[in-house]
């Protein structure tokens, strides 16, 4: 089945341009439905096989971060490819998952998909892929980074303690210390005590927080 110049150009609203023509070859050569849809809390995408006389589909959250919708439809389609390669009775993330997620991925690579640093995070082998969209803590925290390119927007875990950060509504906090592998951080409004993972989003210049 060939992809549409509509598809295509719908794709290219969500996808680096490079990595079309993989996208293409992948969708037309194992068929699927894929929706775009307004972003859940709950899933960055899912994907559904053909079961009970309906088509097989992947559904994926419309994101302005083209590199992390381009990974989130690679995590689908990998689970499309290893359903129609293997049968519907492997297990979601297993074996076949993850061989298969981890070619799509290299074949990215192959072609310079991903900028350097971004690279630089995904697996260099199928045993260490994990089942979550971001894969890693870095990685995600790169991707993030992608969102919010402004230098007054960091993370607790790169500030020092006792430094005082807000939060996106407003809050004030200030850092205590490291608890294992969450931080310590005191709201300054009712002196409670709070553990932040290290990947919370933090702004240190106040008049940048958006009002809620």
């Amino acid at each position: 089945m060939n992809l549409s110049k509509e598809s295509e150009k719908l794709l290219l609203k969500f996808i680096p341009q490079q990595s079309l023509p993989l996208i293409k070859k992948w969708l037309e050569d194992y068929p699927v439905q894929v929706a775009i849809v307004d972003e859940r809390k709950t899933k960055a995408g899912d994907y559904r096989p053909a079961m009970s006389q309906r088509i097989p589909k992947i559904t994926i959250n419309v994101d302005r971060n083209a590199y992390r919708f381009l990974i989130t439809l690679t995590h689908e389609i990998a689970h499309h490819i290893a359903f129609s390669t293997f049968g519907p009775y492997i297990k979601p993330h297993g074996k076949q998952w993850k061989d298969t997620y981890f070619s799509l991925l290299s074949e990215l690579q192959h072609q310079h998909v991903f900028p350097e640093k971004l690279a630089a995070t995904l697996p260099t082998y199928p045993a260490r892929l994990k089942s979550t969209t971001a894969g890693t803590a870095e990685m995600d925290k790169i991707l993030r980074a992608m969102d919010h390119p402004n230098e007054a927007l960091t993370y607790v875990e790169d500030i020092a303690n006792g430094t005082v950060f807000f939060l996106e509504d407003g809050k004030s906090f200030r850092k205590i210390k490291k608890r294992r592998v969450r931080f310590l951080c005191q709201n300054l409004d009712n002196e409670k005590y709070y553990l932040f993972p290290p990947g919370v989003q933090i702004y240190m210049n106040p008049q940048l927080v958006k009002t809620i």
